[in-house]
């Protein structure tokens, strides 16, 4: 009888370890499970917040296109030719021609200028060639 009972304590033994063992296997997984859950919970209002931000970010790409689009329409016909802006044309060339006459108003004024320096010099200069001429 004391034979019978060995096997079976030792095979009850080998069920209790197994089971110890299985016990632990799911003891770690719960553990890796909580905190799997932990960081999961924890970076869900920062991927909220990110979504967030590219969404605007977005929003506001989207404006910028559509404000430059209706400014390109100004300047480039749908053939993507230039499109003619008479009255900028007009107040570009009137503004170029102003510019001229206000550069060549300059330049006369710096050659008067300069002349004026050149008798002022050469008057300045008399006195002094008078005076080595008489000693």
């Amino acid at each position: 009888m004391k034979e019978l009972q060995e096997p079976k304590v030792a095979i009850t033994e080998k069920t209790n370890t197994e089971n110890q063992m299985s016990m632990e296997k799911l003891e770690e997984a719960h553990a890796k499970g909580q905190l799997i859950e932990k960081i999961t919970f924890a970076l869900l209002p920062l991927l909220f917040s990110c979504v967030v931000y590219l969404m605007s970010a977005l929003s506001t790409l989207s404006h910028e296109v559509t404000v430059l689009n209706s400014k390109i329409s100004l300047v480039v016909t749908s053939d993507n030719k230039q499109a003619t802006n008479t009255g900028a044309e007009l107040a570009r060339e009137k503004l170029r021609q102003d510019l001229e006459k206000e550069i060549q108003k300059n330049r006369d004024m710096i050659g008067e200028n300069r002349q004026h320096i050149a008798i002022i010099e050469d008057r300045m200069s008399m006195p002094n060639k008078i005076k080595a001429a008489k000693e």
